[in-house]
């Protein structure tokens, strides 16, 4: 029997124009392999435009690197982005990589203007 999926919430709802240090920042995987699905929920987005990207870190180079990029967001809606070993691709929203033990969710505000949204994730086993 597998363990439940733990759900995390990465950042409140709030009006941004900036990209936001999201918390926790990084996360270690307990087991690595493990997916994730992120859920990103735009309320208001005016003339404001984002993109969610969930990224991997490599201690070799200590850089991070992307393993999914989502589209531009641009207006009021709930996007799903998961990575999860062996599931289809699909571009902007799902990749079958497994998700390294060190990963991070990173939201690019795309102009200046203020958008509303949450950014929440579920770890799954």
């Amino acid at each position: 029997m597998s363990a439940p999926p733990i759900d995390l919430i990465l950042a409140t709802s709030a009006s941004r124009t900036t990209d936001p240090t999201l918390t926790p920042a990084s996360f270690t995987a307990s087991v690595p392999g493990d997916g994730v699905a992120v859920v990103v929920d735009v309320t208001n987005a005016g003339t404001g435009s984002i993109t969610a990207n969930i990224e991997g870190y490599d201690p070799a180079s200590n850089k991070w690197y992307t393993i999914l990029a989502g589209a531009a967001i641009v207006s009021a809606v709930t996007n799903v982005y998961m990575v999860y070993p062996g599931i289809a691709d699909v571009a902007n929203s799902r990749s079958g990589l497994t998700l390294p033990r060190v990963w991070r969710v990173r939201i690019v505000h795309n102009n200046a203007n203020a958008i509303t949204y949450t950014v929440g994730a579920s770890l799954l086993p």
